[in-house]
């Protein structure tokens, strides 16, 4: 491949980097990273190392991008900047791209759909959806033009750009062409509403696919059981997808169609590859019942069957919420449960449902040795009048099911709910992994005590941070400053400008700079100044914890709050996402470690990140584990690290290349390293890491 031909906007030359990748040999793209991302910070873009393919490169989306206003950019603005003609170039000169990402506004110009084309090593996409009023075809309608361009793609996942975004979050309108999906084995387009003469087209190209093992799509493709696109969708297409293992759907409104219910589930039920399936949706409670006796069929024939969401009951928004129903779950769905030896995660909901009903439930999943996790995902409600969380505090605990039963629901705490929540003594018993308290001109007593009861490591914490008085601002803070249960956290700013806010938000972000405990933090609209971001930066860099950094700029909303122009903060922001990225990919070797892949990389990260908190939580991600499971194999793979004899030792650091050794003089005098005693050599290991002789 030639070098780069830089355009009219010139980036620095030493950038001009031409690709090396020749079979195993990887591209020397990487060793210009940091200055290549500090280029493309511009545009929110950045190159990192592919995790999932060795020697490959992703080009993917800043999580801390200095500024949000190219959302803003018109066509001509994007190809006049510089940061985009470095974009264009590498994409277009280097083979060793495997993985994509891009916003769906991002105007790509016909070059590089072209040299994607050539390119088949890029089997990943990932497009960031990102709305604007009006006008939506044309700013959507590059990267669909470019997605059904790339013939070689085996993953494709459409996602909403969330917080990085300009107007409200949308679904967007697309068309996919058949070519595309010749040879995917993961397509998630549930952000997408395909254009109606589309659908058709969609469902019929899927149909041939005989790769898809992983399918994520949105209801309203299916609605309407008499439209020729619905019926092929719900009729043929589980039934065709012949390895499926992963089927995801989602719908924001309830559907009605009981004919389409029953449809669908009697497709599922004839899947017998069938690993996960996610049904998050609604229905009315007229027809809950019927057809929940289809999914107790899907539970019985299928198998293989891990994990299964079901759906949630609903009423008109006119009616009463549902009250309690010991009826609502019928017979045979409870017997399925408890006779499956396959389903080790269940996702529930709670809605309308009965104490009986409750009591069942969790007496089956004492009986069922399979059954690791039983995770209610909607109808938990702290509102006042409502009982539905007083009921499984006393039934969780009751029946000593804190480690099986645990909450994906988030939970929304505020002042006033919190006065309620206080009042439950078996509140500690419950396990939330969403959490969101907001702080909105006061913490009380209450609400600061339900973060320190409710706050565990593994669930994910969002603060919602307005102007607090500042006589309760040190009590919180100092929490925040040194709870170890706080491992992944986002504080969402408010929009004031008053200087009490800002000050509270710079108390915040001072507290969580002290926090050595953090896996994951995540600021949004926050106007970040230099200091803070090197308080980050130290503290990630002494710690190692911060494995994940997210930043949304507070220019998403006001441009005058923009200061990602200056050059200061700007090595800021590059120097801690440097240090995140390094955290992160020791935190890698660490989980691929424990799982057994014996490296000198992984074997330190051990030694380093034994009591991380987010360790033995990666491990059961990866793996589909327990907690428990995940624990054991963290401790397992510690104490093999400690007890690593001088053979071992010596090839995980690189001293020698095979893993037995001999003596490299069997002539020399004295007492050779390979000779001293096991019980001598375990007593030079306390004061000899890895580390120690593999960074000499």
């Amino acid at each position: 491949m030639a070098l780069f031909q830089p355009q009219a906007n010139r980036y620095p030359n030493e950038l001009h980097v031409p690709c090396t990748k020749n079979g195993d040999v990887n591209c020397q793209l990487l060793e210009h990273q940091v200055a290549i991302n500090k280029v493309l910070r511009d545009i929110g873009l950045e190159i990192r190392a592919d995790r999932r393919q060795v020697g490959g490169v992703h080009m993917a989306v800043s999580q801390t991008p200095v500024c949000d206003e190219f959302f803003t950019w018109w066509p001509d603005t994007w190809l006049k900047a510089s940061s985009m003609n470095l974009a264009h170039d590498m994409i277009g000169s280097h083979r060793c791209f495997t993985a994509l990402e891009m916003y769906s506004s991002t105007p790509w110009p016909k070059r590089v759909q072209r040299a994607l084309k050539r390119v088949s090593a890029v089997k990943t996409l990932t497009v960031y959806l990102v709305h604007h009023h009006g006008y939506e075809a044309r700013f959507h309608e590059g990267v669909f033009a470019l997605v059904s361009s790339l013939t070689s793609l085996e993953e494709l996942t459409f996602k909403t750009a969330r917080d990085r975004h300009v107007g409200s979050i949308k679904h967007v309108s697309g068309q996919l062409q058949a070519q595309s999906l010749m040879h995917l084995t993961t397509l998630d387009v549930r952000n997408v509403l395909l254009e109606s003469e589309n659908t058709l087209a969609f469902f019929s190209a899927l149909i041939d696919n005989r790769s898809v093992t992983d399918f994520a799509v949105d209801w309203r493709l299916l609605r309407g059981s008499l439209t020729v696109p619905a019926k092929l969708g719900s009729l043929c297409l589980p039934r065709r997808l012949a390895i499926l293992r992963k089927l995801r759907l989602t719908d924001r409104v309830a559907c009605w169609d009981r004919d389409l219910w029953l449809r669908l589930t009697e497709a599922f039920a004839e899947k017998a590859t069938l690993e996960e399936l996610h049904v998050k949706m609604k229905m009315p409670v007229e027809i809950y019942t019927t057809v929940s006796e289809g999914f107790a069929q899907v539970v019985l024939q299928c198998t293989n069957l891990q994990r299964l969401q079901l759906p949630t009951s609903s009423r008109e928004s006119s009616s009463k919420l549902p009250e309690y129903d010991d009826k609502r779950w019928p017979a045979s769905l409870i017997d399925a449960l408890k006779a499956t030896h396959s389903l080790r995660d269940l996702y529930i909901s709670v809605a309308g449902t009965g104490e009986t009903q409750l009591r069942s439930l969790f007496a089956d999943v004492q009986t069922n040795q399979t059954l690791k996790n039983v995770i209610v995902w909607d109808g938990l409600n702290t509102y006042a009048g409502s009982l539905n969380i007083d009921l499984l505090c006393k039934l969780t605990s009751m029946e000593s099911l804190g480690h099986v039963v645990s909450f994906g629901q988030e939970l929304f705490v505020s002042n006033e709910s919190s006065l309620k929540l206080v009042l439950l003594s078996e509140l500690r018993s419950l396990k939330f992994f969403r959490l969101k308290f907001r702080l909105y001109y006061r913490c009380t007593v209450e609400l600061l005590t339900c973060c320190k009861i409710l706050c565990r490591r593994g669930a994910r914490t969002i603060f919602e941070v307005c102007c607090v008085r500042e006589s309760e601002q040190p009590d919180f803070c100092d929490w925040l400053a040194e709870s170890s249960e706080l491992t992944h956290v986002t504080v969402a700013a408010e929009s004031h400008t008053s200087a009490d806010c800002a000050n509270m938000r710079d108390r915040v972000v001072a507290a969580l700079a002290n926090n050595s405990s953090i896996a994951r933090l995540r600021l949004v609209e926050f106007k970040l100044k230099t200091a803070q971001l090197n308080m980050l930066c130290q503290n990630a860099r002494e710690h190692r914890s911060l494995s994940e950094f997210v930043l949304t700029p507070a220019c998403a909303i006001s441009s005058q709050n923009c200061n990602g122009r200056s050059e200061v903060f700007r090595v800021a922001l590059l120097q801690l996402q440097n240090v995140v990225s390094q955290n992160a990919s020791r935190m890698s070797a660490a989980v691929k470690f424990v799982l057994g892949e014996d490296s000198g990389d992984g074997a330190r990260a051990i030694e380093e990140l034994r009591d991380h908190p987010w360790l033995p939580e990666r491990v059961r991600d990866d793996a589909g584990l327990t907690d428990a499971e995940a624990q054991k194999k963290v401790k397992l793979a510690v104490n093999r690290v400690r007890n690593l004899n001088v053979h071992e030792f010596l090839w995980l650091t690189g001293v020698v290349r095979e893993r037995r050794a001999t003596p490299l003089d069997p002539d020399a005098r004295g007492l050779h390293i390979l000779e001293v005693p096991l019980v001598c050599w375990l007593y030079i290991r306390r004061y000899v890491n890895i580390a120690d002789v593999a960074s000499g």
